[in-house]
């Protein structure tokens, strides 16, 4: 193992190679282990330097967040009073959002409109309903139920 050891880190004197001539299958199976041995250490090298590279990542991210942060408050503490109420009330973000027409939804956000062939959707997953908001009142038909008659029971049952 030593000398296996002393090939691979090549600390074997080229005299001591010239006994290994003289024996061609330790020759090869030396040329072998070296190569296996070769292999292994370049993964190991790649994987240490992979494992290097996602450590330094996520330090880099977390001093570019707090660059960006310390460049924000740089910059708040520097702009007058007036000046920040007035672009906190451009934001607007005491309306709520229009999320479809007619549609309004959550307050609090910023509105970004995008093209409709961007996301195509062939079904609406949302059912609307118009009409009497009372739990009393029952819910309409729409034309794509279709009633189905328990023939256990005799009952008819409203099915999607």
């Amino acid at each position: 193992m030593l000398n296996l050891s002393r090939i691979m880190l090549g600390m074997y004197s080229s005299d001591e190679y010239q006994y290994l001539e003289l024996e061609p299958k330790l020759l090869m199976s030396i040329s072998v282990f070296v190569i296996c041995t070769t292999i292994f250490l370049f993964n190991l090298l790649i994987a240490q330097l992979n494992c290097a590279y996602m450590g330094i990542f996520k330090d880099m991210l977390g001093y570019a967040r707090l660059n960006r942060g310390s460049v924000i408050l740089e910059n708040v503490s520097r702009s007058s009073k007036h000046r920040w109420t007035k672009f906190v009330e451009s934001l607007q973000m005491d309306e709520k959002l229009e999320f479809n027409e007619g549609d309004i939804g959550l307050a609090g956000g910023i509105q970004v409109l995008e093209s409709a062939s961007a996301n195509p959707v062939t079904s609406d997953s949302i059912k609307r309903y118009g009409g009497s908001t009372c739990p009393t009142a029952p819910w309409p038909e729409t034309a794509n139920e279709v009633d189905i008659e328990d023939k256990a029971s005799g009952t008819r049952i409203s099915a999607p």
